[in-house]
């Protein structure tokens, strides 16, 4: 059954910082049918100048690419430039030559018209319209946009709307077009203007496959070299569309094997320069790629065992043994979640971060008893389960598990559709470690002339978000990918900043400790307070450490009082250590070995005998 494209066909220049090119082969058509080539025939509509080589040609002709649909008109061919950053997620346009694509009307030939699978590359909705009057009962037609279409032509966009199945955009081409910053309601939002299905492409993130009833994301296939990312959302719709076009089966299961050859597909256009890597994949490699996209939660659960643990993954309870050594062994334990924070990751549609902030929030707790992990249990309740959401999640959670070196025993998930709206969940985790009895921290040792040590924290942590996301997202009208002010970071990288682990910069150092206060919801007076003695006082220099930029911000645009701020936030203070004035230096530099910065913020004072323990900020 045939499958066209219809898109650009360009010459491109492109920079990164690992190096460049100049007239490559390019262009949405191109890299479409270059990947999708390698699953099914691929037939191509498209314009070139003049001056295109026709050795270009010849490379998607040699994969097989019907070309007959291609038109060489006298003119300079579409030539497009652009600058990478280091970190390859953002890119300036340096020069877009549109040529003899300026005028391009597509004209199927006769021998297209009956294509099955129809895929409208970002062109002008317009022409995309009509294409569809010259083709004859596709059983798919799928087609991409640009923000350029969405502020000048949105009209004609959803015009085309109502005659495609599947709209394929990338996640800030959705919230512009549905105007809501939550990727999963902007899904929804398209849905309702008549495609069927709706894939949203997230890059190093995966993608998101949405239908009216269910949600399927396939993460993106990790790689240890990125080149040059030009075209990867292309090569994703080729691979997406040339399995479907390849089986005619155009069920939901199927779809979902679609995404993750369209994840793979992307994976491999990324891991060089232009069109070069698809030229040299076989089959064989795609499903070799397939396959290990394919790994799911039972081998991260297992990459976390530890010799301590015990049983099999799977069981209905998680075993671990007390580690040798103990002599009167005690076990801590603590549960938490990461409130509202998952919404923010839900509109981000990023999944994993979470996971990892409820290990190492749930390690905090336990290191303020001075104890090491042992084991660690997750729970996940959603309305609907998203198999490749959970795995996300998990990931996380894994990959905190091994950086502590914690066994991940066990967890569970529950789909409440009753209680959690379409794309919403809840996440929350149980801990368990050791400390052996005589050395576990109280805040007993605390004395009068003991100094308070604050560490750094990373930003909001896992607290506090239900007042920051209404400044953010409702008081400022920022989106998930606006730039956050006085960062240099977008919103979503801000708030999703991970919750920082403090065991690095402790463990080394318990022995110097008299308490330690972990700063969650509350602030630094509400935790603090918890780990003090009757009859002292913690004085807190308020001026002896400088807010982070985000605490700032949301103060100002929030128009929060101070100490509403204080009560709410961490401002930049995650976890603060009690020391006696001569152990200050040494639990210092254990912090300095660790990359945390610390400052001295405050010291223990005597209060009236038989008086609670209060803590007061002193302003200088």
């Amino acid at each position: 059954m045939g499958l066209l494209v219809v898109g650009s066909i360009a010459l491109d220049s492109v920079i990164t910082p690992f190096g460049e090119t100049a007239d490559a082969l390019g262009g949405a058509a191109v890299f479409f049918a270059m990947a999708g080539a390698v699953l099914h025939p691929v037939q191509v509509v498209g314009v070139v100048g003049s001056d295109f080589p026709e050795a270009h040609l010849k490379k998607l002709a040699a994969r097989g690419v019907d070309l007959a649909g291609v038109e060489r008109q006298q003119g300079e061919s579409f030539r497009w430039k652009a600058r990478y950053s280091y970190d390859l997620n953002s890119r300036e346009t340096l020069e877009t030559r549109l040529g003899v694509f300026a005028q391009f009307q597509p004209r199927i030939p006769d021998k297209f018209r009956d294509a099955k699978f129809v895929f409208l590359g970002n062109i002008d909705p317009e022409l995309q319209l009509n294409v569809l009057d010259q083709v004859k009962q596709p059983k798919l037609v799928a087609c991409d946009t640009m923000n350029y279409w969405i502020q000048g032509k949105k009209d004609l966009l959803l015009e085309l709307l109502r005659h495609i199945d599947i709209l394929m955009v990338n996640d800030s081409e959705a919230r512009e077009l549905s105007g809501d910053w939550n990727v999963y309601r902007a899904a929804h939002w398209i849905l309702g203007r008549g495609p069927k299905m709706v894939v949203i492409k997230q890059g190093e993130h995966g993608a998101l496959l949405v239908d009216p009833d269910t949600t399927f994301k396939v993460p993106a296939y990790p790689l240890q070299e990125v080149f040059d990312p030009t075209g990867a959302g292309d090569a994703f719709a080729g691979g997406f569309m040339a399995h479907v076009a390849r089986t005619g089966d155009l069920t939901f299961p199927n779809l979902r094997r679609a995404m993750v050859y369209g994840s793979a597909m992307g994976s491999l256009a990324v891991e060089a320069f232009g069109v070069q890597r698809l030229e040299q994949i076989t089959l064989q490699e795609v499903r070799g790629r397939v396959k290990e996209a394919k790994r799911r939660i039972a081998q991260l659960v297992s990459a976390t065992r530890t010799p301590l643990a015990r049983g099999h993954v799977g069981g209905f309870g998680g075993m671990v043994r007390v580690p040798e050594g103990y002599k009167k062994p005690v076990l801590v334990m603590s549960t938490d979640g990461v409130g509202s924070k998952v919404l923010v990751a839900a509109a981000a549609g990023v999944h994993d971060t979470v996971g990892e902030d409820l290990v190492n929030h749930s390690v905090n707790d336990i290191l303020v008893h001075g104890a090491a992990p042992l084991a660690f249990l997750d729970y996940i309740a959603a309305g609907n389960l998203v198999p490749e959401i959970a795995e996300q999640i998990v990931s996380g959670v894994a990959r905190g598990c091994r950086a502590h070196d914690m066994t991940l025993a066990g967890g569970e998930t529950a789909q409440l559709a009753d209680l959690y709206q379409p794309g919403h969940y809840d996440l929350a985790g149980s801990i368990v470690g050791v400390v052996e009895e005589d050395k576990a921290l109280h805040g007993d040792r605390v004395a009068a002339g003991d100094q308070l040590i604050g560490y750094a924290s990373t930003g909001l942590h896992t607290n506090g978000y239900t007042l920051a996301r209404n400044i953010v997202f409702e008081r400022m009208q920022l989106k998930i990918d606006d730039p956050f002010p006085e960062t240099g970071q977008s919103v979503g990288q801000v708030l999703l900043a991970v919750h920082r682990s403090y065991a690095l910069a402790v463990r080394p150092v318990l022995g110097n400790v008299h308490a330690l206060a972990h700063v969650t919801g509350g602030g630094i007076a509400g935790n603090l307070v918890r780990v003090l003695p009757a009859a002292v006082e913690a004085v807190v220099d308020a001026s002896s450490w400088p807010w982070p930029p985000i605490f700032r911000v949301l103060m100002r645009a929030g128009r929060v009082g101070r100490d509403e701020m204080r009560r709410v936030f961490n401002l930049g203070v995650g976890m603060i250590a009690v020391v006696a004035r001569d152990d200050v230096e040494p639990v210092v530099r254990a912090a300095e070995r660790a990359q945390v910065e610390t400052w001295l913020i405050g010291e223990i004072t005597p209060a009236r005998a038989g008086s609670p323990a209060t803590v007061r900020f002193e302003e200088r």
